[in-house]
């Protein structure tokens, strides 16, 4: 007001601010300035006369009422007396003031957007100066976009290592610091401020009344919160609380010298951090001391520590939590657990009487590769979920109709009757019996006796259900049982009839567990096969349970997980809810995608099957762009968007409505009708594969199916909380996870190659980073094609002495070395970030170069020969169990090679010695300086060699040095032995 708007005089003059103005009354009604223009004093005003006793202004420019044009040409004079000309009324609460400000900062950022932009409309009417003065420039950049250069400030987004005061980059820092506030407090002061003053701001005519405790707290200088603007109070505090307890965490640190170089290093950061914290001793007051009305309410208090404690516990688990002290790691813990328990119960108390019927499908397809027992305890784990039992159904899809998998079921359906009533009395996690047996049922004795007790007894239970089905799985064959007559008809696994049961009734009024409560629904099904008819593997299976269960129970949300997912989590199933209940978005909603996380893997993940990277920050980065791709496992759907309905603005999910189809048959009349929806005839003629159901004829069913479901309107959530919802079992030997990438990188590359290719199906459906997001997987399979250059050409020619790469001197030697550098100290950090060790990292390496030189390379060829005929897709099945001295390798991080797949490994055993012989034959030539300037010279393709060679080890110690069964077979060994050294030969001569 002193110093800006003054100096506006010699642009133009200053803005309009809506109050103590003068105006020209010819200005204000839209005439232009001209040159020449004489202002005539003595002039009377024309139009004036008198109506009915009152004057009538009929200027025709005056009838038209509008904003004044700034750009008229006409100058404006800011003038500043020594006595104020006028004086208002200053907001005497924080409330009004933000408002005041948010309604001047939006009004000038829209001003910035439309075609006022003063750079815009300004350009040749009004100078330069004048346009930048404009608030809408200033304003608009600088105080609406303030938010982000605010956040930019925030604690975390520092890098740990800041400029340290030795450093000669701390000058710049320092200067600007030091320079920008004393100049912002000499100006301030020469105003007339006092020192205190530094964070007053202007007025606010709005409001002219107070109450008389607000007017009291006002002239005692005590800043008034109160419950007005929860909205904005709850960010402020929120700030002013994290910079707080950053601010104690990070002087601890680096009092306890968990920091390097302390102080210095951290100085910057600590002060800014320190700023923030005076800057908000009002803040913290109102939130902690204060309890009277002009301090924040319990509500935002409650909202303010929930998101602290949640993001602050967060970021302990990624900054070595394990430093600090246990008893503040204790406290955010458990504040998270209380604030997860009150959402989920809000959700189930506020819809308890409303909320929709679930139908959870387990698929299996193979009882020898995915034994029985472990469907089962799959099946147990997900009937205990704490969710209401009647509104609760399990179908286990059994695509290999085996009848030891269906007699398993039934002495699984049995059992729980035991299993789910000790499960919700103890509340124990995890509810799988295996998991929970092998590992928490050890520290029961020592916590509770009478859980000891009991869970001897189930355990008991558990181990003779877990002996009969393993007997009859050894001898081939069940006892009798009724029920079993279905089998007499089957042929084989790939030719029988369609076998349904339902072994649990949840209509009947019998079928309830030992404490008398209810059971859930449980159906066995087998569809049909027969030779001459496609069965679609396990998008098949997938389409005739939809289409069975929608005849028996119909639920509104549908939960789909393999055989080997144990549910880990029993609320996950309330988690997913709450997207599908949302008021405002839960409408647009069509899955909920879990991530598939594993039981069985090692802390250095030797195969690099945890995939942290891709679960932690890239399918979560999804959701800002319409949401993840479907991963086929742990994931909960919505059953009308997974039948091909289309999205439709407006369309709202009516959780009252009684579900159709819902029928009254007995058990008996209900199976025989619905085992004319397995049949294999029933699809044809129909949408089933196509527009309805997981689509067919793509090994990765379920992408293809996320990507046309999410181009038909729908959004998707990825949801990865703090305890794991599904644990399955990750591939213990080479050959099951090469296999595994495989299938995928074929789907994934089919797609690409398909009309469902992302950039075309996806255009004007889906937003274009989601486009990128599926094209980034479905290039997986042709990355096997630079992968391999890289792996022949440089070792190759290095061999021969022919540098591909610029000198180490040379300036071009610069950006390779930064990519190089760049690259791979991303990756580090982002797969250290995520929980990974720097062993787990290296193996990861080392299963992405075996992935693309085996998996992929043999996804594009098999992708060839489909397109051009020649073969079909097939869907391996990743086996589930292994031979103990296997599983004992795994555990030990010995890497498993075996004699199963003996063409990949081939290939993997002949680069291996390719870039071995090409690195000692290089480094020999170099040596003899048979290179021109040696080292410097064949520098890149050393290091490219020699990280080949390094990267290799395990199969050096494969080839020649392991004696136990997963060794490389002697055959195999000189195959690739005579490989390599004829392609070394074959390019030296």
């Amino acid at each position: 007001m002193k110093v800006e708007l003054p100096g506006c005089d010699g642009h133009g003059g200053p803005l309009y601010i809506g109050t103590g103005c003068f105006h020209r009354r010819e200005s204000l009604c839209g005439k232009k300035y001209e040159t020449g223009y004489k202002f005539d004093m003595k002039k009377r005003i024309e139009g004036k006369v008198k109506e009915n006793g009152v004057e009538v202004w009929l200027s025709s420019r005056g009838r038209d009422y509008g904003v004044i044009n700034p750009m008229s040409r006409l100058e404006i004079d800011l003038f500043c007396p020594e006595r104020a000309a006028f004086l208002g009324i200053a907001p005497t609460t924080l409330a009004q003031m933000l408002v005041q400000h948010k309604r001047w900062a939006e009004g000038d950022f829209q001003i910035l957007l439309s075609k006022c932009c003063p750079f815009i409309m300004g350009h040749g009417r009004i100078s330069l100066g004048l346009q930048w003065g404009t608030p809408s420039t200033v304003y608009g950049l600088l105080i609406a976009c303030q938010p982000c250069a605010t956040l930019f400030y925030h604690p975390f987004t520092f890098l740990r290592a800041l400029l340290c005061f030795q450093s000669p980059w701390f000058i710049p820092y320092a200067f600007v610091i030091v320079a920008a506030n004393a100049y912002y407090l000499a100006e301030f002061m020469w105003r007339g401020g006092t020192l205190k003053g530094l964070s007053s701001s202007g007025f606010d005519v709005t409001a002219k009344v107070s109450e008389k405790d607000v007017s009291e707290r006002y002239e005692k200088e005590i800043m008034e919160f109160g419950s007005s603007l929860s909205g904005m109070f709850t960010i402020i505090a929120t700030l002013a609380l994290l910079n707080l307890f950053c601010l104690v965490g990070g002087l601890k640190r680096i009092a306890l010298n968990l920091v390097d170089s302390g102080f210095e290093t951290m100085f910057l950061q600590v002060l800014v951090c320190g700023t923030a914290v005076a800057i908000n001793l009002p803040v913290t007051s109102h939130t902690k001391r204060r309890r009277k009305k002009m301090g924040l309410d319990t509500y935002v208090r409650i909202r303010i520590m929930d998101f602290i404690i949640t993001t602050i516990s967060r970021r302990l688990d990624l900054i070595e939590a394990e430093l600090l002290d246990q008893h503040i790691q204790r406290v955010p813990a458990a504040l998270c657990y209380i604030t997860f328990i009150v959402t989920t119960l809000r959700v189930y108390c506020r819809y308890k009487d409303e909320l929709p019927c679930i139908d959870i499908f387990v698929c299996t397809a193979d009882p020898k590769i995915e034994p029985p027992v472990l469907a089962i305890n799959t099946v147990l784990s997900v009937m205990a979920y704490n969710y209401l039992p009647e509104k609760l159904s399990v179908y286990l899809s059994d695509d290999g109709g085996s009848d030891l998998t269906f007699y398993a079921l039934l002495k699984a359906s049995v059992f729980s009757k035991q299993w789910i009533p000790f499960c919700k009395k103890f509340n124990i996690e995890p509810r799988s019996p295996a998991a929970y047996f092998s590992t928490t049922e050890s520290k029961c004795a020592s916590l509770d006796p009478v859980l000891s007790q009991e869970s001897a007894a189930i355990k008991k239970l558990y181990k003779a259900m877990e002996d009969q089905i393993e007997t009859a799985t050894k001898l081939g064959h069940i006892p009798e049982h009724t029920g079993f007559s279905e089998w007499a008809s089957v042929t084989s696994q790939r030719d029988h009839q369609s076998i349904l049961q339902i072994i649990i009734d949840g209509r009947d009024s019998n079928a309830v567990d030992a404490d008398g409560c209810a059971l859930p629904t449980l159906v066995y099904l087998s569809r049909e096969k027969r030779p001459n008819h496609p069965h679609n593997f396990k998008a098949g299976a997938m389409n005739a349970l939809l289409r069975v269960s929608s005849k028996i129970s119909n639920g509104q949300i549908i939960l789909n997980v393999d055989c080997d997912m144990y549910s880990n989590n029993s609320d996950a199933v309330k988690d997913a809810l709450c997207f599908f209940m949302d008021e405002q978005k839960g409408d647009e909603i069509a899955y909920v995608q879990f991530p598939q996380n594993f039981s069985n893997l090692t802390k250095n993940d030797i195969y690099g099957s945890k995939m942290d990277v891709i679960t932690k920050a890239e399918l979560p980065g999804c959701d800002g762009h319409g949401g993840p791709v479907y991963i086929g496992t742990g994931c909960f759907h919505r059953r009308e968007s997974l039948c091909g309905k289309k999205y439709e603005t407006g369309y709202k999910f009516d959780m009252n409505r009684r579900i159709e189809g819902k029928v009254k048959e007995s058990v008996n009349e209900l199976e025989e009708t619905s085992k004319v929806l397995a049949n294999c005839t029933y699809e044809e003629g129909t949408q089933w594969g196509k527009e309805m159901g997981l689509k067919y004829g793509c090994p990765v069913e379920d992408v293809i199916t996320g990507l046309s479901i999410q181009c038909r309107g729908w959004k998707s959530i990825f949801f990865c909380p703090e305890r794991a919802a599904f644990l399955g079992i990750a591939p213990i030997t080479l050959a099951q996870m090469l296999v595994q990438h495989k299938r995928w990188a074929e789907g994934d590359f089919q797609i690409l190659l398909s009309k469902c290719f992302p950039f075309i199906i996806g255009h004007g459906r889906i937003s274009l980073g989601l486009q990128v997001v599926y094209s980034i997987y479905c290039l997986w399979a042709p990355n096997c094609l630079p992968t391999l250059c890289y792996l022949i050409l440089p070792p190759l020619y290095l061999l021969k002495g022919i540098a591909l790469f610029p000198k180490i001197t040379s300036p071009w030697f610069i950006p390779y070395a930064f990519v190089i550098v760049a690259a791979n100290t991303y990756y580090l950090a982002e797969f250290m970030w995520c929980g990974g060790t720097l062993k787990g990292w290296w193996n990861d390496q080392r299963a992405w170069m075996f992935k693309r030189t085996m998996s992929y390379l043999f996804a594009v060829i098999d992708t060839a020969f489909n397109l051009l005929g020649l073969s079909s897709s097939g869907f391996d099945v990743t086996a589930k169990v292994s031979e103990q001295d296997i599983s004992d390798r795994y555990e030990q991080d010995i890497m498993e090679f075996g004699s199963s797949l003996s063409g990949m490994f081939t290939i993997i055993a002949t680069l291996a010695l390719l870039n071995l012989f090409c690195l000692v034959g290089g480094l020999k030539r170099i040596a003899l300086n048979l290179v021109d300037s040696g080292f410097e010279t064949m520098f890149l393709q050393v290091l490219v060699c020699g990280t080949a060679v390094a990267i290799n080890l395990p199969v050096y110690q494969a080839l020649f040095f392991r004696k136990d069964k997963g060794r490389l077979p002697i055959s195999l060994a000189f195959k690739s032995f005579i490989l390599a050294l004829l392609a070394c030969k074959i390019f030296l001569y």
